[in-house]
């Protein structure tokens, strides 16, 4: 019995899980990379994309988290301040008094922008 307990925990994910038989299917290179485009923009393994598309229903538990380029969300983030820096600018050198009222506006729009790529990538501002 404790043999068999133990074989239960050292199974990898892929062991445990209920699917049975796989399918396997040719296909082009165009094609796969079609079919793996889909399936991420879809949030799903190509797999799951799969059986989705060919059974016409949900089958999949969890939606994997698309892939975040976290470099370019970076440099995103940055690049916002820049353009919040050259719209002050440009603001204030046109009408420093109305220009203060149009930064002011923009700012607050600006900190939503910040907050809202924050919550999109799962950190804390």
């Amino acid at each position: 019995m404790t043999d068999e307990i133990t074989n239960i925990f050292n199974r990898s994910g892929s062991e445990t899980r209920k699917r049975g038989p796989s399918v396997r299917v040719r296909v082009s290179i165009e094609e796969q990379a079609i079919i793996r485009e889909r399936a991420e923009r879809a949030g799903l393994s190509v797999s799951g994309y799969m059986r989705e598309a060919v059974l016409e229903a949900p089958t999949t538990r969890a939606i994997r988290q698309p892939r975040v380029n976290r470099k370019l969300a970076a440099q995103l983030l940055g690049e916002l301040g820049i353009v919040r820096q050259a719209f002050e600018d440009a603001a204030l050198a046109r009408d420093p008094i109305e220009g203060r009222a149009q930064y002011d506006a923009t700012c607050r729009d600006f900190a939503e922008l910040r907050t809202l790529w924050f919550e999109v990538f799962g950190r804390e501002p």
